[in-house]
């Protein structure tokens, strides 16, 4: 099985190289064929650097791009997927520090074989207890918007790994218009117009790993940059920017098989 891992990354570079050592011990004891692409999202360190020297000299399976200028989580997984489409059969993508470690790639790879979306959820523990409570109150809010506003009613749609059959999801891609944080609501909002087959994974922070300090959000500012993005993407559905025949037809095509079938 050829396998896509795309890893967005910024301003990353102090602890770049544990990503390399883990990611690599997983490909190794792995029996699929690793393709595995980083995006640097135009960072101001060392990052870009480090990567495409890791790529240099693991060239048969890495590879190394960099945003222009800071474009935002969504623009990097849409490059990293667009440089793997046409090499791998399943694809996922995760966070820079693996907070939920490698071994979940596994499960992840063997769920899509019947699912063409699987994503993580860390609602179903308390493993994110460690979260400071303005984090999860202004978490409960993004979720109640998001319901609101897009029809996605996952409990945990930001968490960051999910994986896609590509063949499926091609065309998700090609229609995202988000390239900030809120580009995994706008695909699973396409997603679940469409009737694709999504399953969520119970994930939590990889125990033998320091759980992440720090984070990339800055709180206030990017959580009213998320609510304007969830408000284009309801504008976005309204007037009818994510249609498409081809995905209208493989709807009529499940209806049809559901109705008539069965």
């Amino acid at each position: 099985m050829k396998i896509g891992i795309i890893i967005p990354c910024y301003n990353f570079s102090h602890q770049i190289e544990k990503t390399f050592e883990r990611i690599t011990n997983w490909k190794n004891s792995s029996s699929h064929e690793v393709s595995l692409c980083f995006v640097d999202d135009g960072s101001s360190d060392q990052t870009f650097e480090k990567i495409s020297q890791f790529a240099k000299t693991n060239e048969d399976w890495v590879f190394a791009l960099k945003a222009e200028k800071n474009m935002g989580k969504g623009h990097s997984i849409k490059l990293g997927f667009r440089a793997l489409e046409n090499k791998v059969e399943k694809v996922l993508f995760t966070d820079c520090d693996l907070h939920y470690g490698t071994q979940i790639f596994n499960r992840f790879i063997d769920e899509l074989e019947e699912y063409e979306i699987v994503i993580a959820d860390r609602s179903w523990t308390a493993s994110s207890t460690h979260q400071a409570i303005s984090r999860k109150t202004s978490s409960y809010v993004f979720n109640r918007l998001t319901g609101l506003l897009t029809g996605v009613i996952f409990r945990d749609s930001q968490a960051g790994m999910k994986g896609f059959q590509v063949n499926s999801c091609r065309s998700l891609f090609k229609l995202s218009k988000i390239n900030g944080f809120a580009f995994d609501v706008e695909i699973l909002s396409i997603a679940l117009s469409y009737r694709y087959k999504i399953k969520q994974i119970p994930v939590k922070f990889d125990k033998n790993e320091d759980l992440p300090q720090t984070s990339s959000i800055k709180l206030i500012r990017d959580s009213i940059k998320m609510v304007f993005e969830l408000a284009r993407i309801n504008y976005y559905a309204r007037f009818s920017f994510y249609h498409s025949d081809e995905l209208e037809q493989k709807v009529d095509k499940e209806i049809f098989k559901v109705n008539y079938e069965h």
